[in-house]
């Protein structure tokens, strides 16, 4: 993912936030990399505005890895009911 991205050029900055979440997917499930899967939460939420897969990536971050910042944002979720149709126990 290195050179330069031309923020000026939507298409390019739509390629380049595909990449990033194809790289994010694969550090987590791939690699099992607990930081990973809340790069890929935080990229879920922030740039696609999907809760229901960020709470499922906070989910699987928090029961496998035992990452606590995902286990904090998901309680978090819980709270306010984002995501919710996807973290019922």
């Amino acid at each position: 993912m290195a050179g330069l991205i031309n923020f000026e050029d939507e298409q390019e900055v739509k390629q380049f936030l595909e990449k990033l979440g194809v790289e994010y997917s694969y550090q987590c499930y791939r690699e099992k990399d607990p930081e990973g899967c809340q790069r890929l939460a935080d990229y879920l939420e922030g740039v696609k505005k999907n809760y229901e897969s960020t709470a499922q990536v906070l989910k699987h971050n928090c029961e496998v890895n035992g990452h606590g910042e995902s286990c904090y944002k998901l309680g978090a979720y819980h709270v306010t009911g984002k995501g919710k149709a996807s973290v019922c126990y």
